[in-house]
């Protein structure tokens, strides 16, 4: 059903009044009077739904200027550790010349979710820290978004970052990560095994 504008439903409410006021029909009196309440609600409806779309809108600001005032204040120290070097291990330098070696901020979980484990919690983003986030060669970062050669091998280079900078808590979630993978693996070498259906 389409949804009407504040005006036009403004104007369907006088219309309405209108009708119920000086209807010559009894009839159309009625019908006037069960639809005012209906265009009443509409309106109260719409009011309070402007409201919580100009809360919505608030509130996405706020993390959008919470999340610049944390790429702010880590990426200088995620550059400082990188020392010029591209973080993924191959070793290659950082520099703000180069197509290739441009050097690139990295999330590592990206604007993914946190998965609950036990599927209570409602999914939730991934805010950046110093801990997952790493500097990489443009060349690396496409490579790592393309998952080339494999998603399984950009979680293997992050997790031995993570542990090369003693960094448990994001080595741990990318051993379960991997584990999963192995989970999926499994699963799917299963399913050939056992043919179609």
């Amino acid at each position: 059903m389409p949804t009407l504008s504040r005006r036009a439903l403004q104007e369907l409410r006088d219309f309405v009044e209108h009708v119920r006021r000086d209807a010559f029909s009894e009839i159309w009196r009625r019908d006037a009077e069960r639809m005012l309440p209906l265009v009443d609600r509409a309106l109260a409806g719409s009011r309070s739904a402007r409201m919580s779309r100009q809360r919505t809108a608030v509130k996405r600001e706020a993390k959008k200027t919470d999340r610049r005032t944390g790429v702010q204040t880590i990426r200088p120290r995620v550059e400082a550790r990188a020392a010029g070097a591209c973080e993924c291990g191959c070793g290659g330098p950082l520099d703000t010349g180069y197509w290739a070696n441009k050097a690139e901020w990295d999330e590592f979980w990206g604007r993914g979710r946190i998965d609950d484990p036990k599927g209570l919690a409602k999914p939730e983003r991934v805010p950046p820290t110093f801990e997952n986030t790493w500097m990489l060669r443009r060349e690396c970062h496409d490579a790592k978004t393309n998952e080339r050669p494999s998603r399984r091998a950009w979680l293997e280079r992050f997790r031995g970052h993570c542990i090369r900078h003693g960094y448990m808590g994001d080595a741990a979630k990318a051993g379960y990560e991997l584990g999963k993978l192995d989970d999926d693996a499994a699963l799917d070498a299963a399913a050939n095994r056992m043919g179609p259906e």
